[in-house]
């Protein structure tokens, strides 16, 4: 473990990054399958710019130095795994509108121990700015399924692993799954 950042975001009012990439804007005339698809590909294409900064992990095929792996583990850990460090996020519910997210960033020892190669600056700056934007994303969701027009939504194919969230979420509430 090397580098612990918390944020805690509030809805409304969390500040944003400070240098917000143009997307989540469009991001927000998006469906939820649509906007992480277009996230996954941007985010792609920004970690394999920024990995070149330090060495890869041991023991990756050559296919897996520009490819991003990501996971969910019920109820609130996120797992990253990138060509040149691991990253997860823990996130703690504090109410319906707060929750404490946790990230930590997961480094090789020897190369924490390498002054001359150890420089995680620039991942830890371009996780901080994805993780603002999506959490402004989760935001604006929050928003409109909070408003008196909501009353219920759908799950194209692409939002399957949310619709599994959310039917592992009811059973562990002790409802029945919706479907």
């Amino acid at each position: 473990m090397l580098a612990r950042l918390e944020d805690t975001p509030q809805l409304p009012g969390r500040p944003t990054a400070k240098a917000p990439l143009p997307w989540p804007r469009i991001i927000g005339y998006l469906s939820a399958a649509a906007a992480l698809l277009l996230a996954a590909v941007l985010t792609s294409a920004l970690v394999h710019l920024v990995a070149l900064e330090l060495p890869t992990l041991p023991g990756l095929l050559p296919e897996d130095l520009g490819r991003y792996y990501g996971s969910y583990q019920f109820p609130n850990l996120m797992l990253n795994l990138h060509p040149d460090c691991v990253m997860y996020y823990l996130g703690y519910p504090k109410g319906p509108s707060h929750t404490t997210v946790v990230s930590e960033y997961l480094f090789p020892p020897e190369v924490i121990a390498d002054p001359d190669r150890f420089k995680p600056q620039p991942v830890v700056e371009l996780w901080d700015l994805i993780s603002k934007q999506d959490w402004d994303v989760c935001e604006r969701a929050q928003t409109g399924v909070g408003s008196r027009a909501f009353t219920t939504g759908v799950y194209p194919r692409q939002d399957r692993f949310l619709y599994s969230f959310n039917e592992d979420y009811r059973v562990r509430m002790g409802r029945q799954p919706l479907g």
